[in-house]
């Protein structure tokens, strides 16, 4: 019952969708969570009573409050946090929401829009295809897109289809966690952003992958949730026209390094503070 204005429902009935959701989420169950949201946004006021205590008065009043308390980002939730006159000049990091819809993504990229700050959601792990259309078709920064941006460094995984989307962001900067199925194909996907700075916290990628990363055309692309670099990969990667930015890397081979030697000193490879020692020793 979206946009229901009465609360409707018991307290128990109140905390047994809670539950319920707390469950839909554990299981990765984004459809139920679809569903069981649509019950909750009937019952906001109840909801926000129970879960996020003083933070939506604080929100009207102007005042901070710990985001890290929102952990249910209906619609109606996405439009309020626009009010909060500390987001225009630093965007919004929701650490507590784990899953979100098509449609609190909508709003929630609205309200963060032609902002300079990001969008930061560090505890999905998953995200469906319609709320990413809806975070990208909907967001939109000021400056060219040059500034603002997505995080979602939760993300274990995505769809072809879901990457294709995210490569259409209009912002300065996208960053992915540790994708577990970081194939060519995707990476050629997620290559078609045009411009800023493309990180994902991949632990591994194969020469295939490397590949397809460097036909990213932004300034920068991140790659540091590698700790080490074959020099098979080191070989692809060191093409590309940015900046390479490592700073998980924790060994390399002589023969990457000399591979990717070069690059470090036109400073367009940027290590860990360890690895920058031995670059500038000569390894």
């Amino acid at each position: 019952m979206p946009g229901c204005k009465s609360l409707g429902g018991s307290i128990s009935e109140v905390l047994s969708l809670k539950r319920d959701f707390d469950d839909a989420l554990d299981s990765g169950e984004l459809d139920k969570g679809e569903l069981l949201e649509q019950a909750f946004e009937g019952r906001i006021e109840s909801i926000l009573e129970l879960i996020g205590g003083e933070w939506r008065k604080n929100l009207k009043q102007g005042l901070k409050f710990d985001t890290a308390d929102i952990t249910y980002l209906t619609p109606q939730v996405a439009r309020e946090l626009a009010n909060w006159p500390h987001v225009e000049r630093s965007g919004i990091k929701l650490s507590g929401v784990k899953y979100i819809s098509a449609g609190a993504a909508e709003e929630l990229a609205r309200s963060m829009s032609n902002i300079t700050g990001f969008i930061v959601l560090p505890s999905l792990k998953g995200i469906s295809l319609e709320a990413t259309k809806a975070l990208v078709h909907n967001y939109v920064t000021s400056d060219f897109g040059l500034r603002g941006g997505l995080s979602m460094r939760g993300l274990e995984t995505l769809t072809l289809d879901e990457a294709g989307e995210l490569a259409k962001l209009r912002g300065g900067w996208l960053e992915l966690g540790k994708l577990q199925n970081l194939t060519p194909e995707i990476a050629q996907a997620l290559a078609g952003l045009e411009r800023g700075i493309l990180s994902i916290d991949s632990t591994h990628i194969t020469p295939q992958t490397a590949r397809e990363l460097i036909k990213f055309k932004g300034s920068v692309l991140g790659l540091n949730g590698l700790e080490t670099i074959d020099l098979a990969v080191a070989q692809e990667l060191a093409p590309y026209p940015g900046k390479l930015m490592m700073r998980g890397l924790s060994q390399m081979s002589n023969e990457a390094a000399s591979c990717l030697r070069d690059k470090y000193f036109d400073g367009k490879l940027l290590l860990s503070h360890g690895l920058s020692g031995k670059f500038s020793l000569g390894f």
